[in-house]
């Protein structure tokens, strides 16, 4: 048995006292090839030790952890599935109601270019007016704008529960298109109250 089983199959083994007890083994041993072989260089790492896995030795590190700033990424846009209803998809008090337009009916958006028709595409039933006016002057599709809809409040939930502000620059990392049509989103769907629960 080589030195890397001995330590494999013996976790209890430390390795300073186990180095100092093979080498003095393999020393009074009549084989060549293993005393030649045996070097500190050529032993393997030590085995983790059980006490790293304490809760004391953890627990610093999991609250460190829950106020981490998350790294926003493309995952809930890219995994949104339209078929899905906003009451599935999202917490109860995250649901962007469609009486926040009602609130706060002065919600606009501007964009360079002319608007976007998209009075004949899919999913144009499942936006508000209000909405089918911010798609259309974007340019995006119902379907581009709904799955930034849902992309974006999914990310800000996360950030909410970790006590941190989703800001414009994490939002810009969220959707697949252009950074100031996301940016025009952001600020839009922040003045509506959607990125914190209600």
């Amino acid at each position: 048995m080589n030195v890397a089983d001995q330590l494999r199959k013996s976790p209890s083994l430390s390795l300073p006292s186990s180095i100092s007890t093979i080498k003095s083994s393999t020393s009074s041993s009549s084989s060549s090839s293993s005393s030649s072989s045996l070097s500190s260089s050529s032993l393997p790492s030590p085995p983790q030790s059980s006490s790293s896995s304490s809760p004391s030795s953890t627990s610093p590190s999991s609250s460190k952890d829950i106020r981490a700033k998350p790294k926003p990424n493309t995952f809930f846009y890219d995994s949104v599935d339209l078929a899905v209803e906003d009451k599935q998809a999202y917490d109860p008090s995250w649901i962007p109601l469609w009486t926040s337009f009602d609130k706060n009916p002065n919600i606009h958006v501007y964009w360079k270019g002319s608007s976007l028709c998209i009075a004949s595409l899919p999913y144009i039933e499942a936006l508000h007016p209000n909405e089918k006016n911010i798609a259309s002057t974007l340019r995006l599709t119902p379907e581009q704008y709904l799955k930034c809809k849902r992309a974006l409040i999914l990310n800000a939930q996360i950030f909410y529960q970790r006590g941190l502000v989703f800001r414009k620059s994490d939002a810009q990392k969220v959707c697949r298109i252009d950074v100031n049509k996301t940016s025009c989103l952001w600020g839009a769907f922040n003045r509506l109250g959607w990125f914190h629960p209600r």
